[in-house]
């Protein structure tokens, strides 16, 4: 395993880029502004990450040029790999010329709403869209893109037919694999994270972090020309020393079911993206792959890691990312927020003066008041807190609830750039002074720049997901946007994971040798753990 930043807290704080700050930047914005040009944003950086793998002598070679010829995603949530992959494909195909093709055999997510948005917008007509990872790992899943009716004749009255489409089998063509599964069992934001840190050695049948890793392991051992597999989750598993870890069980569980696996700790910041997002990246490569020797196994791992750190390159600012006050989604949002707010005025109101006036009763006190009162005290401040003229004239903070406008105020006392109000005030991680928070689903994330909250839109930006280019993206609210940010992965890590696997993908003939270079120095083996 290599972490070359686990022991970094230091925002955005990876090495000087081998070329300039200044060009390379350029390269993805909108000439003549401070916006990234988020349309192109993945084929620029995908453009530039194999310029800075050729001037570090680990560009791709054709060895690779199959690897994406067919790919599968499960529990993907916006299908953003494919996406990522598309945009490798073609960058490879461009500065390498390599002819190398990409297509989506099929993805696997159970929430119906999200494979509708997948099919809407990124997905090809050809692509099946399996509707739960946990039943097509039981080879029962069911493809429920609508396009897919198949018809064959009936034996029985001789006329035509409906015939679901295969689950992928001994016939899948399928040569690459990305999952990101559930990391609810594993999440240090679970209330039951103490319990469930040994969940994968317990096999806890309730937990879905198991239940989907399980399901996405019997998929990947079904396809016969699998080549190679990434696969991200939550930092949070444990350490790969603890034998009784999730990360240690999940390791375990690969090795015994016939793959070479291991995994690099990649921060958002690190890759372009203004967010704390700290992930595992595991690379999985099928043991008969290193039998065959089609890759050298003494060398793979190595130039992999290497190629993830040559990639590196400092967070842009976060107004490169969002949107303007005056864009017209965000103006859509905070007219539906005023209508909202509008609907719930009076009860609102009459709650709020309950609360006042019971406000020395113990007994009637909502527990934040108790809460609030206490930071109040330790700010110097009396209760109920003085709000900024600032806050107190703009209109997002104003059709916030008490709750959450004391939230807001306590983290502008406190210096903070960011405040997630829907978390409790006294949380450590509600607030953040550089960078946006992680993105999460269900967030309340406001931005002391900007002046009002994240919308779903800024969250998909903050993951370099291209949402202006999706062609029904508008069908879909801004918080159902914000749970799909908050479940997917930022693209340029798997980006950078997923090029690193190309340039590291060679046989032991040709090879680079690393000996005596700091990287090796630096490496940590799981045999050394």
């Amino acid at each position: 395993m290599f972490d070359s930043q686990a022991e970094t807290e230091t925002f955005g704080g990876s090495p000087e880029p081998a070329f300039s700050d200044v060009d390379l930047r350029a390269r993805v914005m909108i000439p003549g502004t401070n916006k990234i040009d988020l349309p192109n944003f993945l084929a620029a950086t995908a453009k530039i990450m194999f310029d800075q793998l050729d001037q570090a002598g680990l560009a791709p070679t054709e060895q690779c040029v199959d690897l994406l010829m067919e790919t599968c995603s499960c529990c993907s949530g916006t299908a953003a790999s494919h996406l990522v992959e598309d945009a490798v494909a073609a960058a490879a195909s461009e500065k390498l010329l390599l002819p190398m093709r990409c297509s989506a055999s099929f993805v696997a997510e159970c929430v119906e709403w999200k494979r509708q948005f997948m099919m809407d917008n990124v997905l090809k007509d050809t692509c099946c869209a399996y509707d739960d990872v946990v039943t097509l790992g039981d080879a029962q899943g069911r493809c429920a893109n609508p396009k897919h009716k198949r018809t064959a004749l009936g034996k029985d009255k001789g006329g035509m037919r409906c015939m679901p489409c295969s689950v992928p089998g001994p016939s899948s063509k399928t040569t690459g694999m990305s999952a990101g599964t559930s990391c609810k069992s594993f999440s240090k934001a679970n209330s039951q994270f103490v319990a469930n840190r040994t969940s994968m050695q317990r096999q806890d049948g309730d937990a879905t972090s198991v239940k989907t890793f399980a399901a996405t392991l019997k998929i990947a051992k079904r396809l016969p020309q699998l080549k190679w597999m990434i696969w991200e989750n939550v930092e949070s598993m444990g350490k790969a020393t603890d034998p009784t870890s999730n990360l240690s069980q999940c390791l375990a569980r690969f090795r015994a079911e016939g793959f070479h696996v291991d995994y690099h700790v990649l921060k958002s910041s690190d890759f372009w993206l203004p967010q704390h997002r700290v992930r595992i990246y595991f690379m999985i490569i099928p043991n008969n792959i290193f039998e065959q020797g089609i890759l050298d196994d003494d060398t793979f791992f190595e130039n992999w890691h290497r190629a993830i750190d040559e990639m590196k390159f400092p967070a842009l600012d976060l107004d490169s990312f969002i949107m303007d006050e005056s864009d017209p989604p965000v103006q859509a949002e905070l007219a539906r927020r005023v209508a909202e707010f509008q609907n719930k005025c009076a009860a609102e109101t009459a709650n709020a003066d309950a609360l006042q006036d019971d406000a020395g009763s113990e007994q009637s006190q909502p527990k934040w008041i108790k809460c609030h009162m206490d930071i109040s005290e330790s700010l110097g401040l009396h209760w109920p807190v003085p709000v900024p003229v600032e806050l107190a004239t703009n209109q997002w903070f104003k059709l916030c609830t008490r709750r959450e406008q004391e939230v807001i105020v306590f983290a502008h006392f406190n210096g903070a750039s960011f405040v997630d109000s829907s978390q409790n005030a006294s949380r450590p991680r509600a607030m953040f002074n550089d960078g946006s928070p992680t993105i999460m689903p269900n967030q309340a994330v406001w931005s002391f720049e900007a002046g009002r909250f994240l919308i779903g839109r800024d969250c998909l930006a903050l993951q370099g997901f291209p949402w202006s280019r999706l062609p029904l993206i508008s069908s879909y609210s801004e918080k159902e946007l914000q749970d799909l940010a908050g479940n997917m992965f930022s693209t340029t890590c798997y980006m950078a994971a997923l090029i690193a696997m190309l340039s590291a993908w060679k046989k032991r003939e040709e090879t680079s040798d690393l000996e005596g270079t700091d990287v090796l120095k630096n490496l940590r083996t799981f045999s050394d753990e």
